[in-house]
């Protein structure tokens, strides 16, 4: 944690900025010996909003989950694209199954259908895997997105977001890692 006091800010303006930009965390300002303001970069500010942006959606889909809304098996997303496969019983959100399908379609779209049976496919072996390996994972950095249990699984140039609910695999999301969520990736070590 970073204390400064608010001459610090008045006088000596850009040491501030610096150490902003460089630590990359809030820095706390008194005033008076009492704690009064939070300094930080906008690439900080930024960061965090996209993390609470993430988590609220995270949230919002774990919470229509819990209330009926549709999920899908691993059988059945893949069976939503023409093919018939015998997987592992996931749990795909409804987000993560749009998710996919904009994968595809893009794909499909910008390179030809070959790219995107491809992209998909890879997809598809990754989630399966989970199966036997549910750890396989990493666990999400971010403190929220720990405590809720996330795990991030990297595939190609793609990071699934799910997590362990007692026997179920429940996938959020499928998000091109380039992209999306760029504040939560930065955590990653």
């Amino acid at each position: 944690m970073i204390i400064k006091p608010s001459t610090a800010l008045r006088n000596d303006y850009g040491s501030i900025s610096e150490l902003a930009h460089k630590e990359g965390e809030p820095i706390y300002i008194t005033k008076n010996g009492e704690g009064d303001l939070v300094v930080m970069s906008i690439e900080a500010f930024e960061e965090r909003e996209e993390i609470l942006r993430l988590r609220a959606e995270l949230e919002a889909i774990e919470t229509a989950r819990l209330n009926g809304a549709k999920t899908y098996t691993l059988e059945e997303s893949w069976n939503r694209r023409g093919k018939s496969a015998k997987m592992a019983e996931l749990i795909i959100s409804e987000a993560a199954q749009k998710d996919i399908d904009e994968i595809s379609r893009l794909h499909h779209q910008l390179v030809g259908p070959k790219s995107a049976a491809k992209a998909v496919d890879r997809i598809f072996m990754a989630l399966s895997r989970l199966r036997d390996y549910p750890l396989s994972g990493r666990l999400a950095q971010d403190e929220a997105l720990y405590r809720m249990g996330c795990r991030l699984l990297v595939i190609g140039k793609y990071i699934c977001i799910y997590r362990l609910i007692g026997d179920d695999i429940v996938i959020y999301r499928v998000a091109d890692g380039r992209r999306d969520y760029p504040g939560l990736f930065k955590k990653m070590k």
